[in-house]
């Protein structure tokens, strides 16, 4: 029996897993440092927007 997630085996869930939680973690670091500067531009909503998927 192969273990599948949403269609996929479960060494591609966790690979796209941990991409997308490293894209979240580098964008987090991105908007604290554009917040220490004051400049929000559009980060903000990139930053949610990633981390939400």
């Amino acid at each position: 029996m192969i273990l599948t997630i949403f269609g996929m085996s479960l060494e591609a869930f966790i690979f796209l897993h941990v991409v997308l939680s490293l894209i979240g973690i580098i964008t987090s670091l991105i908007v604290v440092a554009v917040v220490l500067q004051n400049n929000l531009a559009g980060w903000s909503a990139f930053f949610l927007i990633s981390t939400r998927l």
